[in-house]
């Protein structure tokens, strides 16, 4: 497996691990709660002479059912649930963007910046 892809199924892994529905890539019908995997903008860097940094975004999604107020606190309890996750398993979290609510798509969204270090074989 390429180290773009092993990065990508160790965060959804490790995302699933929270009970969290876990897309590899953006889904074409949002089912919330879920989340989903994307490159982020510096993707893929040089980290050792045997390894590389992978940064992927991950974005958790939950809808507007009830109130904003209700909704923005489940999407808090589920990043959070995410973040310390994560952390566990040794991903590096480097920021989570804010939650942005949309009315139109009844999804309220946040992305969760992360970083995994893969070890080249070979």
């Amino acid at each position: 497996m390429n180290p773009l892809s092993e990065a990508r199924a160790a965060v959804a892994a490790v995302a699933a691990s929270t009970g969290l529905a876990v897309h590899a890539t953006p889904p074409e019908v949002v089912s919330p709660p879920c989340a989903w995997i994307t490159p982020d903008a510096q993707w893929l860097a040089p980290h050792t002479l045997a390894g590389v940094k992978v940064q992927l975004n991950l974005t958790a999604v939950v809808g507007l059912t009830g109130s904003n107020d209700a909704a923005a606190t489940a999407l808090e309890d589920q990043l959070w649930d995410l973040w310390t996750a994560l952390q566990a398993a040794n991903v590096q979290v480097l920021e989570l963007d804010a939650v942005t609510l949309d009315p139109s798509q009844n999804l309220a969204t946040a992305s969760l910046r992360v970083a995994v270090y893969v070890t080249q074989e070979g």
